[in-house]
């Protein structure tokens, strides 16, 4: 049973979800992670919908989405899971040690589990029909975290919470070609969301977990509105304003008597606040060797006008180039953090890898967190 417990506490930590209950959803872009997290100018059809859905006025050929399956880990879980793994003789026979040996090995494991890990995957949903100015799509994301903290009687307390979202969303866009006194081209669009929210916690000691969870459900819509202009064929500026229309969630629960005894975070019944991001991007017009080509430099500043966000961790900046027709490499800079990807194209399959920094604290710099991300795509 302490075995599992154990594991338990190794396996789920993280929790930066204990303060972003009633943050917006983003899917982030496996592209924009590799490029430093930038994508708000950046003609992507897939980024329609989390980044800037007047992209969409940019759209030349339909495309659908039939399963999109991204997995998301940080260096302090797999840190805990080698832990685990590398001690499992350890774990099997706790019970024999002397006491002061049980001890000093239960320092280590709690020393290990403070680290904050992350885990989070989004599918097999998506389903989505990207065409010419207009877009739906419905989308499933869940997020596991926790985080171990010291107990008054020194035994662990354990701060469990699981988050499901599903989201229904449909966007449109269209476009000027000529703008009066203005050179190049104007996109504006717009998107309508419908989010459902579930949100399970649990808060107790190490040596007195069971199986029961509260279970808060919450719903709201809202809507998204994007520009993107370009006033030369290589330079785009784009802007998206998120979450402008938001009731309140007005978060409620089915949970029986006992579980509810445990619950430590109740949901608030507060909307999704607006948001702002900017991008810009530049496609360059060269090469560095005959296969090296179409490069693309871009940069995003986010939630310019929240005064609570420090200056370096707004911007995120990334280049991508093609090294085949089949292969683009990418890198860059996220709150002040390397970022590394590549995507593979293989006809309706597509692959993609994103190594990426994000800050935790205040300011950059004060905890990082470093994840990798996987995904698979079958698309037409």
């Amino acid at each position: 049973m302490r075995n599992r417990h154990l594991w338990l506490i190794l396996f789920l930590l993280g929790s930066s979800l204990l303060e972003a209950q009633n943050q917006r959803l983003f899917i982030q872009s496996s592209r924009s992670l590799g490029m430093g997290g930038a994508g708000i100018a950046v003609l992507n059809p897939e980024q329609v919908f989390f980044y800037n859905p007047a992209q969409l006025n940019r759209v030349r050929n339909s495309a659908m989405t039939i399963i999109d399956t991204r997995f998301v880990f940080n260096k302090h879980l797999w840190k805990q899971y080698k832990f685990f793994t590398d001690n499992q003789d350890i774990f099997k026979d706790l019970g024999d040690f002397f006491d002061d040996k049980t001890t000093e090995f239960f320092r280590t494991a709690a020393e290990i589990a403070k680290g904050k890990a992350l885990v989070n995957f989004t599918g097999p949903v998506p389903i989505n029909i990207i065409m010419h100015n207009f877009a739906g799509g419905l989308f499933t994301n869940f997020d596991v975290g926790n985080q171990l903290q010291p107990g008054a009687s020194k035994i662990p307390i354990v701060d469990v919470i699981v988050q499901g979202d599903f989201l229904l969303q449909g966007s449109a866009a269209f476009g000027f070609k000529q703008i009066p006194f203005m050179p190049g081209r104007l996109s504006i669009g717009a998107s309508v969301k419908y989010l459902n929210r579930w949100v399970a916690t649990k808060f107790q000691t190490a040596t007195n977990l069971n199986d029961e969870f509260p279970i808060y459900f919450g719903k709201t819509i809202s809507a998204d509105l994007g520009i993107l202009y370009n006033p030369t064929k290589r330079l785009y500026f784009g802007c998206t304003l998120y979450d402008i229309l938001s009731p309140d969630y007005a978060f409620t629960t089915e949970t029986t008597a006992s579980a509810k005894s445990f619950q430590y975070y109740i949901p608030p019944d507060g909307k999704v606040d607006p948001s702002l991001r900017l991008g810009v991007a530049y496609y360059p017009k060269f090469q560095i060797t005959p296969f090296f080509r179409n490069f693309i430099l871009a940069l995003d500043y986010d939630q310019p006008l929240d005064g609570d966000i420090t200056f370096f961790k707004k911007f995120y900046i990334g280049v991508e180039g093609s090294l085949t027709s089949l292969l683009q490499i990418r890198a860059g800079v996220a709150q002040g953090y390397p970022t590394f990807g590549f995507g593979i194209w293989l006809g309706i399959i597509q692959l993609d890898y994103a190594f990426y920094g994000e800050e935790w604290g205040y300011y950059a710099g004060q905890h990082p967190n470093y994840n990798q991300m996987f995904r698979v795509k079958l698309g037409f």
